[in-house]
């Protein structure tokens, strides 16, 4: 299933990497983007829960807090934060 990886900087940008990878998100690209090992969390994002992937070592790394995703979802996470967004599959036609 392709889809993308929205990345909440905690300079507070946003950054879109789109995916090709089979099943769910691609793991050596969440890593790259987190900066480590890969945490999932599962978080309510715009109405709908989704795959969240952070630093496994946020919190020994002492990053900080993002502010951006914190207010976007009411959610406390440390350091940068992917939300994993599956393009949507296509639906059957009813006959």
């Amino acid at each position: 299933m392709s889809g993308q990886l929205i990345k909440f900087h905690t300079n507070g940008d946003i950054s879109y990497h789109p995916s090709t990878a089979r099943g769910s998100w691609p793991l050596k690209m969440a890593q790259e983007l987190v900066g480590g090992y890969v945490e999932r969390t599962r978080v309510r994002v715009e109405g709908k829960i989704r795959d969240c992937l952070v630093d496994e070592d946020g919190l020994a790394k002492q990053l900080p807090l993002n502010l951006r995703f914190y207010n976007h979802t009411g959610t406390s996470l440390l350091g940068p934060v992917l939300v994993w967004i599956p393009d949507p599959s296509p639906r059957k036609a009813r006959s």
